[in-house]
């Protein structure tokens, strides 16, 4: 089983610098064994600050941000993140076109909104830039079918990963 980590160095050189990431659904599983796979915390720890980037995360639920907030805060993270509460189609609308060059999309469990969320994006990517898409193989993954045929008929290049919940990669330049 891969780790995140590992996945993020091995992509993260191929998009400019400072990483401006992205991701709907801020993660809410910590503790030691979650760690590995949580994406708010990976995304900020080995994308993000290392390369003095900025990490918006949609979530619509304040509770699951204040909960993020709390633990990226404890280990000195949580000045790379700008937070947004809200549906994540309508908090896409916010952030500048052509701005982000990663994002991790894991917000929701409808296939409609998900494709929502994926189309959207689209206009708010650089160039360069990076998709992960969660759930890839998980027993709902029925819902990213749609989103994970797009990404290996027109990115440049994907890579699936063995996670809890399987992931897609896709780089596009």
């Amino acid at each position: 089983m891969i780790k995140l980590k590992d996945v993020f160095e091995e992509w993260r050189d191929r998009i400019d610098h400072p990483i401006i990431a992205l991701e709907t659904g801020c993660a809410f599983m910590w503790g030691e064994k979650f760690d590995p796979y949580t994406s708010s915390l990976n995304i900020v720890e080995h994308l993000v600050a290392p390369t003095n980037g900025t990490l918006y995360s949609l979530d619509i639920d304040q509770d699951r941000i204040n909960t993020c907030k709390k633990h990226l805060a404890k280990k000195g993270l949580d000045i790379y993140v700008e937070f947004i509460c809200g549906d994540s189609v309508e908090s896409l609308k916010t952030l500048p076109q052509n701005h982000i060059n990663f994002a991790w999309l894991d917000s929701s469990e409808d296939a409609y909104h998900a494709t929502q969320e994926f189309e959207y994006m689209q206009l708010l990517f650089t160039d360069k830039h990076i998709l992960c898409v969660d759930d890839y193989g998980s027993s709902n993954s029925v819902k990213w079918q749609e989103i994970s045929n797009a990404i290996k008929k027109d990115y440049t290049e994907s890579k699936t990963y063995e996670t809890p919940t399987g992931l897609i990669v896709g780089y596009n330049e």
